[in-house]
């Protein structure tokens, strides 16, 4: 005889197999064994794998395994005592990297800021453990990068517009024909769409608007353009043309961006260190 399950008991039975295929505990980790429900969220999401891909499950399961230790081993790092105050630590970061460029007033947010301090704490961990010219960016290297990635460097072409919107193209016309006899844009507009907040393009709509415009010459005035149930008028008031950021524009946040990106590689070459050292043994879900 055929016994037939509901759909939701079904869908629970899939659930419970995956979760059953993450096995607990998930690893050891400096002789501790870590349980499946230490991986919090990531548990959730080893879980909705499909418990059939044991290849894929294993390495989802290895990665989250060494976010756990790599965030426990973090805080064991930055709780060491340091000797000096967190706030003159971010100071002494901030002046040392040359990044007080800034208003005094963000200098100070950034001081007070904790995550700024763990930062400017991690910095001075690495150092200690990699020294200073790993830690350091260069002219060289900011020149380096700024030829090599000059696209990055673009500012694209700025087109100032005035728009208007209709609800209905009687309206639409009767403005265009005031325009084309000299009417001032602003002052139609005005009296046109008094509520102009009401009636702000959509970015589909701007971005259609904005295509227009680039084939117009500036104090162009558009014909009646229809998109989806709204009508609209534009003029090009006015046109900067695509430019490259010189070195001189973007050198200080280039240089921070840089010693950001140096100091992330070289926190997850400590902690993928200090994992190995702990000799992480994560189980294999394929033997389950």
């Amino acid at each position: 005889m055929k016994r037939f399950f509901p759909a939701a008991f079904l869908l629970f039975a899939v659930s419970l197999a995956a979760g059953n295929a993450v096995p607990d505990p998930v690893a050891e980790f400096r002789g501790e064994t870590i349980p499946k429900s230490a991986l919090g969220d990531d548990l959730e999401k080893l879980n909705a794998l499909s418990p059939e891909d044991r290849t894929g499950l294993s390495v989802a399961l290895r990665r989250a395994v060494e976010k756990y230790c790599g965030n426990i081993l973090l805080e064991e790092l930055l709780s060491r005592p340091s000797g000096e105050a967190p706030r003159a630590t971010a100071q002494r970061y901030i002046d040392e990297q040359s990044l007080g460029n800034d208003t005094a007033e963000k200098l100070q947010r950034q001081i007070d800021d904790p995550d700024f301090q763990r930062k400017a704490k991690i910095h001075y961990i690495l150092r200690e453990r990699y020294g200073d010219d790993a830690l350091t960016v260069t002219e060289e290297d900011i020149q380096l990068y700024y030829r090599s990635h000059p696209e990055q460097f673009r500012l694209p072409e700025n087109l100032l517009l005035g728009i208007i919107s209709f609800a209905d193209i009687a309206s639409a016309q009767a403005a265009h024909d005031r325009l084309m006899q000299g009417a001032n844009f602003d002052r139609v507009a005005m009296e046109c769409d008094p509520n102009s907040e009401r009636h702000q393009p959509t970015p589909e709509e701007g971005s259609a608007l904005r295509e227009i415009a680039g084939k117009m010459q500036v104090n162009d005035l558009s014909g009646i353009i229809r998109y989806g149930d709204r009508f609209f008028l534009i003029k090009l008031k006015s046109r900067e043309p695509s430019r490259f950021r010189p070195l001189a524009e973007v050198h200080d946040v280039l240089k921070e961006e840089l010693l950001g990106i140096r100091e992330a590689e070289f926190l997850q070459k400590l902690l993928a260190e200090e994992i190995d050292r702990g000799g992480l043994s994560v189980r294999d879900p394929a033997s389950f």
